[in-house]
């Protein structure tokens, strides 16, 4: 067994070093294809302005106090395919050669801001305006500390820079297209599988998948560069940011036994607080969502939901120690160990202040894509295994799918000291009329729409069909109130489908009260009900 461990170990540290060489080598192709020929076009050095000479991929409208006027003087040879190419953040300028204004950029005020983010420019040139002076009216996004600066000029053909910048870019986009593909798949795993009663929210890992998968590959400019999609892909960068941390807590809740039903409200609480916030700020105040103060709110909702997961784990920790279960943690431990060693090298790299070709996220990608694809396989597992599991016993119910009279015996046995708890009876009403009026095939159908809606209520693995018509279902609701509103709820939502059915329930706060006792006055609750039905449609077939 420790030999076992000790091998497990040593893969887990193997993937983990292959996973950060595939993201530095992806940086260096990404490095080279950036700069490969880049040094025979650049044109970045060598401005004028203020009385010195700069490099533009030095300075920022910032160093000027928010706007600059840049020259120089055009090559003395210009072919007829040569452009003007370059990248920019955060700035509106125009350009002169000679006394002709050949472009103009600027963005209006948007969802985020003042800022837009990266753009893509290319400028076409002609061999007449060889030797002529270039002049740059360059400023920042106005009522705003958003540094604004031009990098990267050379000139070169617009095709070859377009098609460099994407060969480096494409590599990362694929692995972010592919995370959420990941996360499409999950989805459809969660509609087409069956139920088994799990309560692993794979909703909510689904969700974070597509959203991470959509903030990776906007980071990497690939849209802008062949899309021009600069305002679109900078709002979906930040709405992405925000809201992908609330379904990854939710997916962590699901997924650990302790499951304290405050941590998993304070998530969101947090996360309403937060998103009210930013609102404020943004069209309240004004303020740019690029800003520092903004960018550091940001730091500290994310690290304080990321703090929620420190109970989570260690509630979970207990629970297995307790009783004395070793937690099989296999892919999953594997993806969270790799997509936190990522995340951490990026944030590392931010703080430096560096940006590669494809974005910030250069290794959180990478990371990103083995945690979700080893979690959808450990999802997947999971579910195989409690789905055989359910095949093999024999404890589920052919025609619904829920669970059967004999698994209803074991999970008594099992949860007889588990309170508080709801105790549900219910019984279809005329089934037998159904049946005779329309075809078993209908009664059948009304058996399912009955159960499934039993099962929306409290879920696969608290529904048991005991009879025909009849079934049983447990519900651990915290109050009486709560359990109440699922019985209306199931009155509800049956009455919508044109189905029937007398349900009676008894809330247990304690174990004071006889479970015989408990399940006799909720099968005179159903009766009554049963009773109340037949009188009214004045049919007497069951």
């Amino acid at each position: 067994m420790r030999k076992h461990a000790h091998l497990q170990k040593t893969s887990y540290i193997v993937i983990i070093l292959v996973v950060i060489f595939v993201c530095f080598t992806m940086n260096y192709l990404s490095y080279q294809a950036e700069y490969r020929s880049f040094s025979a076009s650049d044109f970045s050095g060598d401005w004028f302005a203020d009385g010195s000479n700069f490099n533009l991929n030095a300075i920022s409208t910032r160093d000027f106090g928010g706007s600059v006027v840049l020259t120089k003087t055009l090559p003395e040879e210009i072919r007829y395919n040569d452009a003007l190419c370059f990248m920019s953040t955060n700035s509106f300028f125009d350009i002169y050669i000679g006394e002709d204004r050949v472009y103009t950029y600027s963005q209006p005020v948007n969802f985020t801001g003042y800022g837009y983010g990266l753009a893509y420019h290319s400028v076409n040139l002609s061999p007449e305006q060889a030797g002529k002076t270039i002049r740059i009216e360059m400023s920042g996004p106005a009522h705003s500390n958003l540094r604004g600066w031009i990098r990267m000029l050379s000139i070169e053909s617009s095709q070859e820079y377009f098609a460099r910048l994407a060969r480096g870019k494409l590599m990362s986009y694929i692995i972010s297209v592919g995370i959420a593909l990941i996360g499409i798949l999950i989805l459809l795993f969660k509609l087409i599988a069956p139920k088994t009663g799990n309560k692993i929210n794979t909703i909510a890992l689904g969700i974070t998948a597509v959203i991470s998968g959509l903030w990776t590959a906007l980071d990497t400019g690939f849209t802008r560069l062949v899309m021009n999609s600069i305002i679109s892909s900078r709002s979906l960068t930040y709405l992405c940011m925000h809201i992908c941390f609330l379904p990854l807590v939710l997916f962590i809740y699901s997924i650990t036994k302790g499951q304290k039903k405050v941590l998993k409200w304070t998530a969101c609480g947090i996360s309403a607080v937060y998103y009210a916030v930013i609102l404020i700020a943004r069209f309240g105040f004004g303020r740019d969502m690029a800003s520092n103060a903004m960018i550091k709110c940001f730091f500290v909702y994310g690290l304080l939901m990321l703090a929620l997961l420190i109970p989570m784990i260690y509630d979970d920790y207990k629970y297995f120690t307790k009783n004395g279960f070793n937690r099989s943690s296999g892919f999953f431990l594997l993806g969270t160990v790799t997509a936190v060693v990522c995340i951490v090298a990026d944030c590392i790299i931010y703080a430096c202040g560096v940006r590669s070709i494809s974005g910030y996220a250069s290794f959180s990608r990478v990371g990103c894509f083995v945690f979700f694809l080893n979690t959808g396989i450990e999802v997947v597992r999971i579910w195989a295994k409690e789905y055989a599991s359910l095949k093999e016993s024999g404890f589920e119910d052919a025609l619904t799918g829920v669970r059967n009279r004999r698994s209803y015996a074991d999970f008594e046995e099992g949860n007889k000291d588990r309170y508080p708890y709801g105790f549900i009876m219910c019984d279809i009403n005329a089934l037998k009329r159904e049946n005779d009026d329309k075809g078993h095939a209908s009664g059948d159908r009304l058996i399912r729409t009955v159960a499934g809606k039993l099962v929306n209520a409290f879920g696969a693995q608290y529904v048991f069909r005991v009879g025909g018509d009849e079934f049983i279902a447990y519900s651990f609701e915290e109050t009486e109130d709560r359990f109440l509103e699922k019985l209306e709820q199931i009155r509800t939502q049956l009455s919508e489908k044109d189905a029937s059915a007398s349900v009676g329930g008894v809330f247990v706060s304690d174990g004071t009260r006889d479970r015989s006792e408990v399940k006799t006055a909720a099968e005179k609750l159903m009766y009554a009900e049963k009773e109340r039905y037949y009188t009214t449609h004045n049919d007497r077939r069951r």
